[in-house]
């Protein structure tokens, strides 16, 4: 299966499937629409269905950061005490061409890193080292930078 996520546990995730054919998308589907992760899973495969097949990586990575936004959660949200919180950042690892793509919600731009020229443990170890080092200034930015909702500035 493409689309995955940690909630619902993988096989509640293929009787969701099983429960709604998406491969013949149209637009008078319904879709679920909360911000909880069934949700938002349920969506990202319908959103799957719908993408054409990409002619290069560029329409590949643009397709599926057009689903990942669709199904994020935006700042302000107000479903904290629910356990469900905003996306902070979303990635794409191309492993055919060793490349990750890193976007911050709060910035427009997308970083693209290529690690085509890696090979074995320097691969998966750079891959690791990276995603730790986005997640660090993740969370710095939010700790030190970014000023809570409701707050003055």
């Amino acid at each position: 299966h493409v689309v995955m996520t940690n909630d619902p546990p993988y096989v509640e995730q293929l009787q969701l499937l099983a429960a709604h054919d998406f491969s013949q998308p149209d637009r008078d589907m319904p879709l679920p629409g909360n911000v909880n992760a069934r949700d938002r899973f349920q969506r990202a495969a319908y959103y799957h269905a719908l993408l054409p097949e990409p002619a290069n990586v560029r329409e590949a990575v643009s397709g599926v950061l057009a689903i990942v936004r669709n199904c994020s959660v935006p700042f302000g949200a107000p479903y904290g005490e629910f356990g469900v919180y905003n996306t902070e950042y979303r990635t794409v690892v191309d492993v055919t061409h060793g490349r990750y793509f890193f976007e911050l919600t709060t910035s427009p731009n997308v970083l693209w890193v290529d690690m085509s020229n890696l090979e074995g443990l320097f691969r998966i170890a750079s891959f690791v080292g990276l995603g730790l080092c986005l997640v660090g200034i993740g969370w710095l930015y939010q700790r030190f930078v970014q000023q809570p909702v409701g707050t003055a500035s």
